[in-house]
């Protein structure tokens, strides 16, 4: 449900505080954007090709559907396996999240992914924004997702290559495979002021140097956006250190099962052959963990206080 009480969202003109009521938001400077059936949209019109193109490619999405249908149960089993890691970071970290309320800005949220990757924890009240480019996505989740108990929400389409929130007003900010499309030291060096001291920056990312991966970027027509390219991990870090966050935890996964279920999405195999061939990845991700080679990698950075 839509909160207008919600504040710390940067006007993206002259990057004053906005102030909310039901139908628009405005700065002190008069700079005013429309809300919508609860989403504020911060990019009305798109001149930047780049950026064009990003929103076109998911709005296309959203209409015809994904060109792989990726396999339903390996993908239940992935998502629950980075939900877990989610959670027992987050808990590990900051244990008062559960007694207070936090803000959690999503980058990137596409069809709602925090919903479902941190709605499990028992967290007593949420403020959360969720931040995308594709104002066909954020009407789908306006429209079809029920947001977890507890979780006031607000949806704002922008890009998020330029800061949105004010200076230490964001708990967790939480991306799942959004930060590859943008211009990452940016992003990163907005998070980090933004964070409040303690807070986390949740990454999870597809890898640059997994051969799965190269092979199937390259030949899978209309998967990927000309302008996303897959992440170093080891960029990734030195990035977010040098901008004073500090690496609380990382981890390479799924290796072979990630690109695997992409496979046998497109082939549509029977249920014994992909439980099988699950249980086979599975043993070989075991023995590979190098983060550097591994399909994708999920990064936790903590703002010290």
């Amino acid at each position: 449900m839509y909160n207008k009480t919600m504040n710390g969202i940067l006007c993206p003109t002259c990057f004053d505080e906005l102030s909310l009521s039901d139908e628009y938001g405005c700065c002190k400077n008069h700079h005013t954007y429309q809300i919508n059936n609860g989403i504020l949209d911060l990019m009305p019109i798109i001149t930047n090709r780049t950026l064009l193109d990003e929103s076109e490619h998911f709005d296309r999405f959203l209409e015809v559907g994904y060109p792989i249908e990726e396999d339903p149960y390996i993908s239940s089993k992935l998502e629950n396996k980075s939900k877990g890691i989610f959670e027992m970071v987050i808990k590990q970290e900051c244990p008062d999240f559960v007694d207070r309320r936090i803000c959690i800005a999503e980058i990137g949220c596409g069809e709602g992914s925090a919903f479902s990757y941190l709605g499990r924890l028992p967290l007593q009240s949420v403020n959360y924004i969720g931040v995308d480019i594709s104002l066909k996505s954020l009407q789908y989740v306006a429209n079809s997702r029920i947001p977890p108990p507890n979780w006031n929400t607000l949806l704002v389409r922008s890009s998020a290559n330029t800061a949105l929130f004010m200076n230490e007003s964001l708990d967790i900010v939480f991306s799942l495979g959004t930060l590859h499309h943008l211009q990452v030291a940016n992003v990163i060096d907005w998070v980090s002021k933004s964070l409040k001291p303690g807070g986390l920056l949740i990454v999870e990312e597809p890898n640059e140097g997994n051969p799965f991966a190269k092979v199937g970027r390259r030949f899978v027509k209309d998967y990927i956006t000309p302008g996303e390219r897959a992440l170093n991990p080891r960029n990734v870090e030195e990035l977010a250190v040098a901008c004073g966050l500090r690496s609380v935890y990382e981890r390479g996964i799924n290796f072979l099962t990630g690109p695997l279920s992409y496979l046998l999405g497109i082939k549509k195999t029977i249920q014994p052959i992909r439980i099988c061939s699950y249980l086979f990845s599975q043993a070989i991700d075991f023995v590979v963990r190098n983060q550097s080679i591994s399909y994708e990698f999920i990064h936790v950075y903590k703002k010290d206080k």
